[in-house]
C-alpha cells in the first residue's frame, strides 16, 4: 500500500518536472539551427529536446533490432542460444521421466 503511494507520487513528480522543464524550454529564446547542403532547418528549444528524445529513441530501438538480427542469425548459425538450451532442457527432462516411468514400471 505504501510503496503504491510513493509510486504514485513519484510519477506525479515526474510528470510535473517534465511540464516544468517543457515550459522554460518554450520560454527561452534563440534555437538550433541545422544547415545541409541548400537546406536550413531553424529549431526553437522545445522541439529541438523533442528531436533529440526522438533521436535517442530511434537509436535505442535500432540497436535493439540490431541484436536481434545478430541473435537470430546465431541461432540459425547453431550457436548456443537459449532457445536451444530450452530445447535441450525439455528433452532430458521428457528422457527422465520416461526413465523414471520404467524403473516405477519394473518395481511394481
Amino acid at each position: 500500500m505504501l510503496w503504491s503511494l510513493v509510486k504514485i507520487i513519484l510519477f506525479v513528480a515526474a510528470i510535473a518536472a517534465l511540464a516544468f522543464g517543457a515550459s522554460i524550454l518554450t520560454d527561452l529564446e534563440g534555437g538550433i539551427r541545422v544547415a545541409v547542403g541548400n537546406i536550413e532547418f531553424n529549431l526553437k528549444p522545445l522541439p529541438a529536446a523533442i528531436l533529440f528524445v526522438a533521436a535517442l529513441l530511434a537509436m535505442w530501438l535500432a540497436l535493439k533490432v540490431l541484436s536481434f538480427l545478430r541473435a537470430l542469425f546465431r541461432f540459425l548459425n547453431g550457436d548456443e542460444t537459449a532457445i536451444s538450451r530450452y530445447f535441450d532442457r525439455n528433452r532430458e527432462r521428457r528422457g527422465f521421466e520416461a526413465l523414471s516411468d520404467g524403473l516405477m514400471a519394473l518395481a511394481s
